[in-house]
């Protein structure tokens, strides 16, 4: 089996990147930075989409893209994706990966909500673990946006896009 890099946007800024990069081929998700914020941290692995799980498991590379309101890397990717990447990666493969970006200092704090996470939240990461092939493939693609909060210019960006992998063929 090939290995795929399979696109995900982080709704909603994230939507800005099916009109930046001209993307056809993409998937949703919602990590949220209030999660991260408010130290959640069972919701942002709950947040995450079975299919990415599925992808992550089949040996995908998963890309997301998301835009931050005030800065380039926005709260969801830096602390968000990198908590799933931890959690996901020490379930799989039993590796203690190393927080990357401004994450990079949250090794610990990692460690011991990893230590927390309840047996519901481990049987689901189990079970797309036992198809993983190997250590999970994560990365993200981020920038700022001017447009944080304008969900009608957000919109725009879907409506003018591309079809999005549809097949235009009638079905009988």
């Amino acid at each position: 089996m090939n290995a795929l890099v399979r696109n995900w946007i982080n709704l909603t800024n994230g939507l800005q990147a099916i009109r930046d990069y001209g993307l056809t081929e993409y998937s949703v998700m919602r990590l949220q930075s209030t999660h991260c914020e408010q130290k959640r941290w069972d919701d942002v692995l709950a947040s995450v989409p079975d299919e990415f799980l599925f992808r992550l498991a089949l040996g995908d590379e998963c890309r997301v893209f998301d835009y931050g309101a005030r800065k380039a890397v926005p709260r969801a990717v830096w602390q968000g994706l990198e908590w799933v990447r931890y959690a996901v990666t020490r379930r799989w493969t039993g590796e203690e990966v190393a927080p990357q970006g401004r994450a990079k200092t949250m090794g610990p704090y990692f460690a011991e909500q990893y230590a927390a996470l309840t047996s519901r939240e481990k049987a689901r990461l189990d079970y797309f673990g036992d198809m993983a092939t190997g250590t999970p493939r994560i990365s993200a693609v981020t920038a700022p946006t001017t447009h944080d909060g304008n969900k009608a210019w957000m919109i725009g960006c879907i409506a003018n896009a591309p079809a999005h992998g549809r097949d235009e063929r009638s079905v009988p």
